[in-house]
C-alpha cells in the first residue's frame, strides 16, 4: 500500500508539473504572459484578464486564471508625449491601436497567474520591466526581465484516496504541502507595426518543488519560447496574419502552436489554430465599448484525451486606457527629431 501510494503521488505530481507553465490558445493576443519584453509596445495602459478551462469532461483538468497589466512610463518630467491617441472619436467599435516605434521607451507591468489541476495548485506573481530601443524609425527592440514569487501547494481536501487513514498518506500531508519560491524570467522582442519576433525563457532559477519530505521532488526546468507573427494587409480593411510559437523544456521534445488570423478593419477577427499533437482551435475577438477587447477560443482535442475531453475553452477581456488627444503635426515632428 505504501509503495502504491508513493507511486501514484509521484505519477500525479509528474503529470502536474510536466505542464509546468500554462499554455494559451490565443498566444499571439497577450504575449506578456510568457515574455516580459513584450510589454509597453503600445503607448497606453493595457490590462488583460484571462480564463482557461482545459479538457472539459476530464476530472480535475487544468484551470487557469490570469491578469496582466503594463504601460510605458515617463522617465523625465519634461516628457510631454501623450498617451496613445487611439479611438479619438470615442467610437463604440474602435480600431486596435498600433505599436509605437522610433523612440526609446521604458515600460513596467505585472502579471498574476493561478493554475489548478486536481489537488495541486500554483500561484505566480511577477513584476516586469522592459527597455525599448529603436533600430530604425519603424522597428524597435526591447529587452525585458521579470522577478516574481510563486506558491505551490497540495490541497488534501481535493485528494481522493482508498484509505484516508493510510499512515504513508498521513505522513505525506503532515510533512508539508505548501512551498514558496522566488524566480526570474527574461526575454527580448523585435517589433514593427506589421511584424514581431520574440525569444524568452522562464524558470531561470530552476527551483526544486517537493512535497512530503522530498518523496515527490520535481525540478522546475527552464522553458524557452520563440514567437513570430506577421500582418499581411491584403486590402485597406482586410488583413491576414500567420503566427507561430515554439516551446521547449528539456528533456521534452519541442512543441509548437500555429495560428492564422483574419481581421476586418482592425477591430473584429477570427482565427484557426493547431497545437502539435493536441488540438485544433477556433478563435474570435472584437473591440467594443470604447475601451474593451473580448476574445474567445475553443480547442477540439485530437490527442488520445479526445475520448474523455469535450475540448478546452479560453476567454480574454482586455481594457485599454489612453489619451484621446491626437498629436499635432508639430508635436510629431518634435518627437521624431528628439526621441
Amino acid at each position: 500500500m505504501k509503495n502504491l501510494f508513493v507511486l501514484l503521488v509521484t505519477i500525479i505530481s509528474f503529470a502536474a508539473f510536466g505542464q509546468q507553465q500554462s499554455h494559451y490558445t490565443q498566444f499571439f493576443y497577450n504575449p506578456a504572459l510568457y515574455n516580459p519584453a513584450a510589454i509597453g509596445t503600445q503607448d497606453l495602459i493595457d490590462i488583460d484578464l484571462g480564463f482557461r478551462k482545459q479538457w472539459v469532461g476530464v476530472n480535475n483538468s487544468p484551470l487557469t486564471f490570469s491578469l496582466t497589466a503594463h504601460a510605458p512610463i515617463k522617465m523625465k518630467k519634461q516628457d510631454k508625449r501623450p498617451r496613445a491617441s487611439f479611438n479619438p472619436e470615442a467610437t463604440q467599435f474602435f480600431k486596435t491601436p498600433e505599436v509605437k516605434t522610433g523612440r526609446i521607451k521604458h515600460a513596467i507591468g505585472g502579471k498574476v497567474i493561478n493554475d489548478q489541476w486536481g489537488a495541486f495548485a500554483m500561484t505566480n506573481v511577477y513584476l516586469n520591466y522592459a527597455f525599448h530601443v529603436p533600430l530604425s524609425k519603424t522597428v524597435n527592440m526591447s529587452f525585458g526581465v521579470g522577478l516574481g514569487w510563486s506558491n505551490y501547494r497540495f490541497d488534501q481536501d481535493k485528494a481522493v484516496t482508498l484509505d484516508p487513514n493510510d499512515p504513508t498518506y498521513i505522513e505525506f500531508v503532515g510533512a508539508g504541502t505548501n512551498q514558496n519560491i522566488f524566480d526570474m524570467q527574461a526575454g527580448f522582442w523585435i517589433y514593427h507595426k506589421d511584424f514581431f519576433i520574440g525569444l524568452s525563457a522562464t524558470n531561470l532559477i530552476m527551483n526544486k518543488i517537493h512535497f512530503g519530505e522530498n518523496k515527490t521532488d520535481n525540478n522546475l526546468n527552464i522553458h524557452s519560447y520563440f514567437t513570430a507573427g506577421y500582418i499581411w494587409r491584403a486590402t485597406e480593411k482586410f488583413s491576414v496574419s500567420p503566427y507561430v510559437i515554439l516551446k521547449y523544456m528539456h528533456p521534452a521534445p519541442i512543441s509548437f502552436d500555429v495560428a492564422l488570423k483574419f481581421e476586418y478593419n482592425d477591430f473584429v477577427w477570427g482565427a484557426i489554430g493547431y497545437r502539435y499533437d493536441d488540438a485544433i482551435s477556433l478563435m474570435a475577438g472584437f473591440n467594443f465599448g470604447k475601451h474593451f477587447q473580448l476574445t474567445y477560443s475553443y480547442d477540439f482535442t485530437i490527442s488520445p484525451l479526445r475520448i474523455s475531453s469535450k475540448g478546452s475553452h479560453e476567454v480574454g477581456l482586455g481594457i485599454l486606457i489612453g489619451g484621446k488627444k491626437e498629436e499635432s503635426a508639430d508635436e510629431k515632428k518634435e518627437l521624431d527629431e528628439n526621441p
